[in-house]
């Protein structure tokens, strides 16, 4: 399991490695580690998931070479979420680990909570009321304010035409928000895949 710091300490690299490589590379952060570095109501998850802008390549041995340094498995970086990203996705600058001239490093953002929500609603299990996605899902839903289910699917259909969002999907969400808001463990989460 990673913690945030871990993960942040994990991207510094990326960023030194870039600047010293000569690359600007942009990353994505979703899923899980989005939520340990922006809104923290997760506090560990498995792996990172991201979206890479720029050198493929080196990231993924820039990756492999922090993930043997620091003894962590080798896909602790995937971009196993790429087929749950929307081109209406929003996202903002989490932080910048670039050469002073500003041409080289890392550039990484995380999604607005809406997109998180409407990429976490998509991927939903069924039956996954008590699970990892479901806590993401509530905590994103008290963040936004959102009271009822018609609320959560137009935050969905914001990001996604609505025949790609499957029934399994809106079954979800109504067994979410006729739930009450189960207590949950954060230290226990793992990274639900993908998004």
């Amino acid at each position: 399991m990673l913690v945030r710091e871990e993960i942040v300490a994990a991207l510094e690299e990326l960023g030194q490695l870039a600047q010293e490589a000569g690359v600007l590379v942009d990353l994505c952060v979703y899923g899980g580690s989005a939520i340990a570095l922006e809104w923290q109501f997760r506090v560990s998850t498995r792996d990172v998931d991201v979206v890479i802008q720029g050198d493929s390549a080196f990231v993924r041995t820039a990756a492999r070479r922090i993930a043997l340094d620091r003894n962590w498995p080798e896909n602790w970086l995937n971009d196993a979420v790429k087929g749950f990203v929307s081109s209406r996705g929003e996202h903002r600058i989490y932080a910048e680990y670039m050469s002073a001239d500003h041409q080289t490093g890392l550039r990484v953002f995380v999604p607005t909570a809406e997109y998180l929500l409407a990429m976490k609603c998509l991927a939903m299990r069924i039956g996954d009321t008590e699970g990892h996605d479901a806590a993401d899902i509530r905590s994103l839903i008290r963040n936004l304010g959102l009271k009822t289910s018609d609320d959560v699917v137009k935050v969905v259909e914001t990001y996604y035409p609505r025949n790609k969002i499957s029934p399994r999907t809106l079954y979800g969400i109504q067994e979410l928000m006729q739930k009450p808001d189960e207590q949950h463990d954060p230290a226990d989460d793992t990274s639900p895949k993908p998004g």
